[in-house]
């Protein structure tokens, strides 16, 4: 794709095609206001540039080649896919690489070196790639299939559509943004279970400050006798009250 935003939102790179010309210009976006931020000119005409998952790095593809760049611009290598590249995906510490003749390829963002190759579509190019888990793509044809593979080539679906398919958009889930956040962050998981048992023991006590203790027999019948003897008592006042009366 001309355009990858970073992860953390705030900027994102594209890509422009100078008519003409065989390089393409790389611009810098702010999204905070909206303007550009910095343009560069690539060194051959690149068709596809995309963060890394982490955002620590991009790369863009040009020809049969992806060239890798770090947070500062500076590069940091390049691998060569053999034929024509149509699309790639950008994992944590892969990058898998789609060919004009349906073949795709695996390569380590660490060594530069290829891990896997296999042939992802029979009759026609790998139109689309995109990042769907952590070590696993979805892949597209123009003939329609949708495949989901790893990175080393092994199927894990598939679905034929039946019609041209020419871009590829994948949406995490809650689940996978909440487990890469547990990864990036494991202090969240255990701050996650302290606050779920800091309100058991709250509801715990909360519930023991509700409850009553039943009283017992003997508690009830001292009760019962003590209401009488208040009884009997405020009833004899009166009766000496009115006797004085009666003698004055």
């Amino acid at each position: 794709m001309g355009i990858s935003i970073h992860p953390s939102g705030r900027i994102a790179l594209s890509l422009t095609e100078v008519f003409q010309q065989k390089y393409s210009s790389l611009h810098l976006w702010n999204l905070l206001n909206g303007r550009c931020a910095l343009t560069i000119r690539t060194p051959q005409n690149a068709r596809e540039v995309q963060w890394t998952h982490a955002g620590g790095s991009y790369a863009f593809a040009s020809g049969s080649s992806v060239t890798i760049y770090n947070e500062s611009g500076e590069e940091v290598g390049t691998i060569n896919h053999g034929d024509k590249l149509v699309s790639m995906a950008v994992l944590e510490k892969f990058i898998v690489c789609g060919g004009e003749v349906g073949e795709a390829s695996t390569w380590s963002t660490e060594s530069l070196e290829e891990v896997s190759r296999f042939k992802m579509f029979t009759k026609s190019r790998v139109r689309s790639l995109a990042r769907w888990r952590k070590d696993s793509v979805v892949g597209v044809s123009s003939s329609g299939e949708i495949k989901i593979i790893d990175v080393t080539g092994t199927e894990l679906g598939t679905h034929n559509t039946g019609q041209r398919i020419t871009a590829l958009c994948v949406v995490p889930t809650d689940d996978e943004d909440e487990e890469d956040e547990v990864q990036n962050n494991p202090e969240h998981d255990s701050d996650n279970d302290n606050s779920n048992n800091d309100g058991e023991e709250g509801a715990a006590d909360d519930q023991g400050e509700q409850e009553e203790v039943p009283a017992t027999e003997e508690e009830v019948a001292e009760e019962e006798h003590h209401s009488n003897v208040v009884e009997s008592g405020e009833g004899g006042g009166d009766d000496e009250e009115e006797a004085e009366v009666v003698d004055t």
